[in-house]
């Protein structure tokens, strides 16, 4: 044996795929983003909708636009869900959280009303705090749904 035997090899080298840790951390971000596009997308539409003059038309998109909200709202609840339990399993950490996903603009959706946060490079505490109430507001959330 030599002392090449034991050095680290990177993933290619081991012909393996990528660990559990970096695709879950993947599928938050990629989640995330699409929840931020949907965000997007329908702010663009609840625009569009006030320039509509028929109020039958109005009407119709407004259920359209309603339906497509609360899709919205459910999609974005299971994100949070799914990094909260990753959160709790110790499948992610927060210092991976904070340096993969805290970063971007993380969506949470109340009502039919989102509200959004940003954290910076440094704020890993208040990045932990945040976190606690973002979960915090998904549960308060999750039992005004249920009732």
């Amino acid at each position: 044996m030599c002392t090449e035997d034991f050095k680290p090899k990177s993933s290619e080298e081991q012909n393996c795929p990528k660990s559990t840790r970096t695709e879950l951390l993947n599928l938050c971000q990629s989640k995330l983003g699409a929840v931020r596009r949907m965000y997007h997308e329908l702010q663009e539409r609840k625009e569009a909708l006030q320039n509509v003059e028929d109020p039958h038309m109005r009407a119709q998109f407004s259920t359209e636009f309603e339906e497509e909200s609360a899709s919205t709202k459910r999609h974005t609840i299971g994100v949070m869900r799914l990094i909260g339990k990753l959160l709790l399993w110790k499948m992610i950490t927060l210092t991976i959280l904070c340096e993969g996903l805290m970063n971007r603009v993380l969506y949470v959706v109340t009502g039919y009303c989102f509200t959004w946060w940003t954290c910076g490079h440094g704020a890993h505490a208040s990045a932990a705090s945040l976190l606690k109430f973002i979960i915090l507001e998904l549960i308060i959330s999750t039992a005004r749904n249920k009732a």
